[in-house]
């Protein structure tokens, strides 16, 4: 395996630990705002959307795309 390609791989490993922990953060995170109760702010559909305890939503914003100018291989996930 050529140097070129042993960094490759090791930069594709290190990108899926990332989302990994960025997406078990993110659950955590959720998880902890409903037990406690609180408002939860999240992107959804292209729009910044406030969701209450009780399940109301209320749109904030319209929001640029995020797609724009992410890594080759990233994807952006919508809630």
């Amino acid at each position: 395996m050529t140097v070129a390609a042993k960094k490759r791989k090791l930069a594709e490993e290190t990108t899926r630990i990332l989302r990994e922990a960025a997406a078990e953060g993110s659950a955590e995170a959720v998880r902890q705002v409903q037990e406690h109760g609180l408002v939860l702010t999240v992107v959804e559909d292209g729009f910044v959307v406030e969701i209450d305890p009780d399940g109301t939503r209320r749109i904030l914003k319209k929001v640029a795309s995020p797609r724009l100018g992410l890594t080759e291989g990233m994807t952006f996930t919508y809630r």
